[in-house]
């Protein structure tokens, strides 16, 4: 067989460009599939030019799978094509995934050589430059996230840890530093922040009577901390510091001390800073940042408005989750109680009275801002003497009453439903919170609202989630997912396939008792995957919940689901295997030219495979995005359940399809992966040769074009010319010349050596 042709590799981007074929799924179903000589050759060709095919959109998935599969040798050989271009990468938006896939699959000696290569560089600030970058900052993470990186790279990040703590994308690799590096990290980034005398004591742990020294270390502490609370953007830093254990307890009850004294400021901010009231609407571009800025200011209440963003709300809600009971019950006092900050209202001048804040009016603030959400939910999970309060004024909240025309709106207290906060996507969050920790709370009443609702709500997707919980939280009785199935069971045909209802019966049959997901099994699910089995499994919602279906169902309805695939299939099945036979068969080219596809003609045919199920046979099905899922599940089942006769009616359908479903898109491999898994080892090797095989054929091919336009030299003078070239390499001092006369002698040139005298 002729060698693969590989050179395509050389020209990727040009080839692209001019819309012509580049077969790399052929060449990654080698690497997945192929020989180990195979895989040599086609390693040979893409190593060389790693950094080029790196950088494309739509080359570098292949060294995604080369990394994933190959041996430690050759993601090494990787390393050192690329070692040079190591900042590029980082900075390219797919080069830095490359990156970061490498990082995780290099052994950790060479992890080690790769940092003490960017400490030699970080001179030039190449590594700073790095971790600064938007695509660059996720290389830095994952570099310093293991032990080896951590350890080299601790030394070039301490001079620029204050820096980069600030920095908009270098708090994220400080706070992955944090998180990752142990002990010794939070010490560099501690030693940073709070520098002199204050860090040696907090180092030893100082606890004598020394009032001065107590002060004077607090005030450093603050001082350092302070940089972080008044960055420009939300630091991720001080919540790494908070969950990190080794950080001492005087830094996190300084952090907590803060939070508590400016709950008021970062969560309900009333003032504009004058930055934001003087900045104009169009602000002048940044360069060095291609990502669009977040805005400063939103509307609040659809009125003219413009109000900073709450900020440090990961802060808080670090403290919540990580933080001890003392606390806890000190942010969580500072919430609930009054305004510190009573002078307030005379800054705010005529819009005083407006501004003006009673007790709880933060609390009530914030249950109702996406922003601020979270720290409600964290303090629900986590602080019990927080839920009353949280639960009193969820149901509550201020709506603006017009009192006739022209005249101003007021504010007014409005009680809220159970479903009208499941319809809210801010409250809603909290009401699912309520129902993890304290089901109890949702009275019979509420519940039966929301049950008479369900169909409406299952629709909604803010609502759906809620009763998705309810139905997770429910007792062995199951009287949520009874009553819901009651509510929606005349209108699951329309569900199967809706974006939030499907997440709902997916519930259902999760976490339904035996009995009633029998029921609906066999009375709703099961006759309409039947009728509209294509139509069902060609959107994701429905291949999903056909999922879930298999993995609950009783091995009847899995025999049931096998019987309808291939009976289905059969017509199509034999249809296919003719049109083959008469391929192999056929020695007439005017009729292989009819039937046989053109390589573009057949990559144009599997794209429409992978976005329509062409037809009933189960390769369309293992084709398709959504289908092959419920192939694979269909395997999965099949072989766990030991029904080895559906099992292998489904490879028997499926094994004459290998190539096609190893160099689909994705969606086949999904598919012959679950083959592969349970299929025996000889079987698992026979489909790799096959698929080996049929690619290296592939890629040996040549075109027809190029066989029409040939090289212009009789075969007969080729062999002749090649005998002569193997003679000259041989050193034969006669040539053979056409008329097989020998010619004269060949001259040996004369080789001229100079020579140095002293």
């Amino acid at each position: 067989m002729p060698r693969m042709r590989l050179d395509f590799l050389k020209n990727t981007s040009q080839r692209v460009a001019t819309g012509r074929s580049l077969p790399l799924r052929q060449v990654e179903a080698i690497l997945l599939y192929g020989r180990p000589e195979g895989r040599a050759k086609v390693i040979q060709a893409v190593l060389p030019a790693a950094y080029r095919l790196a950088l494309s959109p739509t080359t570098h998935h292949l060294f995604l799978t080369l990394l994933d599969h190959t041996d430690d040798l050759t993601r090494v050989r990787m390393l050192y094509h690329i070692r040079r271009e190591i900042a590029a990468l980082a900075r390219s938006a797919t080069g830095n995934v490359v990156l970061q896939r490498l990082f995780e699959r290099l052994p950790g000696r060479h992890r080690r050589e790769l940092a003490e290569d960017l400490r030699r560089e970080a001179e030039g600030e190449a590594f700073l430059q790095i971790c600064t970058h938007p695509f660059g900052n996720h290389v830095a993470q994952r570099l310093v996230g293991f032990t080896e990186g951590a350890e080299v790279l601790g030394s070039v990040l301490t001079p620029h840890l204050a820096r980069l703590a600030v920095d908009s994308f270098g708090m994220r690799v400080v706070a992955r530093y944090v998180e990752e590096g142990g002990a010794d990290a939070g010490r560099r980034v501690l030693q940073a922040l709070i520098p002199g005398p204050a860090w040696e004591r907090i180092a030893r742990g100082d606890d004598d009577d020394d009032d001065k020294a107590d002060e004077a270390t607090s005030k450093a502490i603050d001082h350092g901390l302070a940089q972080l609370f008044n960055a420009e953007a939300e630091s991720m830093v001080i919540a790494a510091l908070f969950r990190q254990v080794f950080i001492p307890i005087s830094v996190k009850d300084a952090i907590c001390a803060h939070l508590c004294e400016f709950a008021e400021d970062y969560l309900h901010p009333r003032e504009t800073p004058m930055r934001l009231a003087k900045e104009e609407e169009f602000a002048m571009p940044e360069f060095s940042n291609p990502l669009p800025r977040r805005k400063a200011a939103a509307a609040v209440d659809g009125g003219g408005d413009h109000l900073p963003a709450a900020r440090h709300s990961h802060a808080f809600v670090a403290v919540f989750e990580h933080g001890d009971s003392a606390q806890r019950e000190a942010l969580w006092t500072s919430i609930c109680e009054p305004p510190k900050h009573p002078q307030r209202k005379e800054s705010e001048g005529e819009d005083g009275e407006k501004g003006k804040r009673e007790e709880g009016d933060l609390l009530e603030w914030i249950v109702a801002r996406r922003e601020t959400v979270p720290v409600v939910v964290a303090a629900v999970k986590s602080h019990e003497g927080s839920r009353e309060a949280v639960w009193q004024a969820l149901f509550h909240r201020r709506a603006k009453i017009a009192n006739g025309a022209g005249k101003e709106e007021e504010e007014a207290e409005e009680a809220l439903t159970v479903e009208m906060l499941a319809q809210d996507s801010v409250r809603s969050m909290i009401l699912r919170a309520f129902i993890d920790v304290e089901p109890a709370r949702l009275g019979k009443e509420d519940r039966l609202q929301l049950y008479s609702k369900s169909l409406e709500l299952s629709k909604n997707p803010v609502s759906s989630p809620v009763l998705q919980r309810l139905i997770e939280m429910d007792g062995a009785e199951g009287e949520a997912a009874g009553a819901i199935y009651a509510f929606i069971q005349n209108d699951i045909e329309g569900l199967i396939n809706h974006s939030s209802a499907s997440y709902l019966l997916q519930s259902l049959l999760q976490f339904a008792p035996q009995d009633l997901r029998e029921a609906m099994v066999r009375e709703h699910f099961f006759p309409i995957f039947v009728e509209n089995l294509r139509e069902t499994l060609s959107h994701s919602q429905g291949s999903r919940v056909m999922q879930k279906l298999l993995a609950y169902a009783t091995d009847e309805v899995i025999i049931e689901v096998v019987k309808r695939f291939t009976s289905e299939a059969e017509t199509v099945a034999n249809a296919d295997e003719d049109v083959e036979v008469a391929n192999e068969e056929s020695d007439k080219e005017e009729e292989s030219q009819t039937v046989r596809l053109s390589p573009k003609a057949q990559r144009a045919l599997n794209r429409i495979r992978h976005y329509e199920i062409q037809s009933s046979a189960i390769v369309s099905y293992a084709l398709h995005q959504h289908a092959c899922y419920v192939i694979r599940s269909l395997l999965h089942e099949t072989r766990s359940r030991k029904l080895d006769q559906e099992r292998k009616l489904l490879m028997n359908e499926l094994k004459p399809h290998v190539f096609n479903l190893a160099v689909s898109p994705w969606a086949g491999r999904v598919v012959l992966d679950a083959m592969m898994g349970v299929g025996s080892e000889q079987l698992s090797k026979a489909m790799k040769n096959v698929v080996f095989l049929k690619a290296e054929a592939w890629l040996s091919e040549v075109s027809e074009e190029r066989k029409k336009k040939g090289t212009g030299i009789d075969p007969t003078i080729r062999s002749i010319l090649q005998d002569q070239r193997k003679r000259i390499r041989e050193g034969d001092d006669t040539v053979v010349e056409s008329n097989n006369v020998p010619s004269a002698p060949k001259k040996k040139s004369r080789h001229l050596h100079k020579t140095l005298k002293k």
